[in-house]
């Protein structure tokens, strides 16, 4: 038989038992939910791109509404391309705050990249010494250069203005335009010549050409088949500025920022603190260093002109990063 003092042990012993398993398991010991449960950081994507906000961020094992895997966002207020990147080196770009880059250097180009927009056309990755934008050169307004069947077709005829208008007989195309400019640009020390095709890229994506018609055209003539917007296309439907680009500056004003050039050196509008800006304000290169509403401590850059040549003068003032089709 069994001896009172037999169970009293057991007893005791169970219910040591017991109450150490329920220590263990309210206490940080192994549970079903603890391993089938991986908490992870989730950044939280206010504007629903798909990227998110590295200052905002929870811990959760499930993803929140509203929250994504990846902190890759540089304008959680706005659902652009503008991303964090990686240079050569592999080190990650720089973040940003909920509207633009800021930075403590007098010349950090990053602080333009939110500016950019048209994102079915172009992408922007701020690096640590590079910006590098992707472009297919589409223009987001209405031209004479579409397809009949794009929505952004429209017939134009300037005759009126214009006896010698004519409609060049290319169509736009979508390109493929990389670019890989300085983030930081300086003076350059040896001086180079803009060459022939894109030599920039404006915030809408559409590529900058320079004041020189392909061999055997006359860039003057070329002028009598600018569209309503003043751009027309290649034989291989590249569409391009050579001049002002009235779409961004009946859109975005004349004095502000409208686009890089291949040195890093922003392109401002044909106005500067309401006055307009003549040949005669600007040096060899088309540009001058002076304050802009970017720039509160000055910064070299372009003006585009009523008159020739436009854009760009004798080339880059900085050293041309590089630029692929």
């Amino acid at each position: 038989m069994i001896s009172k003092l037999y169970l009293i042990q057991r007893i005791s012993i169970l219910f040591v038992f017991v109450i150490g398993l329920i220590f263990f398991t309210g206490c940080g010991g192994s549970t079903e939910d603890d391993v089938t449960c991986t908490e992870a950081t989730w950044y939280k994507d206010a504007d629903g791109d798909g990227s998110g906000n590295m200052l905002e961020s929870l811990v959760a094992c499930e993803q929140p509404t509203g929250y994504v895997s990846n902190s890759n966002d540089k304008n959680d207020q706005d659902s652009s391309t503008i991303e964090e990147g990686t240079d050569d080196t592999g080190d990650t770009g720089d973040t940003t705050d909920d509207n633009c880059v800021t930075s403590t250097a007098d010349n950090d180009m990053a602080v333009l990249a939110c500016k950019f927009y048209n994102d079915a056309s172009l992408t922007v990755v701020v690096n640590d010494n590079t910006i590098k934008i992707t472009s297919t050169s589409e223009p987001d307004h209405k031209s004479m250069y579409y397809a009949t069947s794009n929505s952004l077709y429209e017939a134009y005829d300037n005759t009126a203005n214009d006896p010698d208008f004519k409609k060049n007989p290319n169509t736009i195309g979508a390109m493929n335009y990389t670019f890989t400019i300085p983030r930081f640009p300086t003076s350059a020390s040896n001086k180079k010549a803009t060459g022939f095709g894109a030599m920039g890229v404006s915030l809408n994506s559409v590529v900058f050409y320079n004041q020189v018609a392909a061999p055997g055209d006359d860039i003057l003539e070329e002028l009598h088949t600018f569209d309503q917007y003043a751009g027309h296309p290649t034989n291989t439907g590249s569409y391009h500025y050579h001049i002002e680009p009235t779409w961004l500056t009946e859109l975005k004003g004349s004095d502000t920022f409208l686009g890089f050039l291949l040195d890093g050196f922003p392109v401002y509008g044909p106005y500067e603190n309401d006055v307009e800006i003549t040949n005669d304000d600007l040096d060899d290169y088309h540009g001058h260093t002076g304050v802009t509403a970017d720039f509160p401590a000055g910064i070299y850059h372009y003006h585009i002109t009523t008159d020739f040549p436009w854009i760009n003068g004798d080339g880059y003032y900085g050293t041309a990063g590089t630029v692929t089709q």
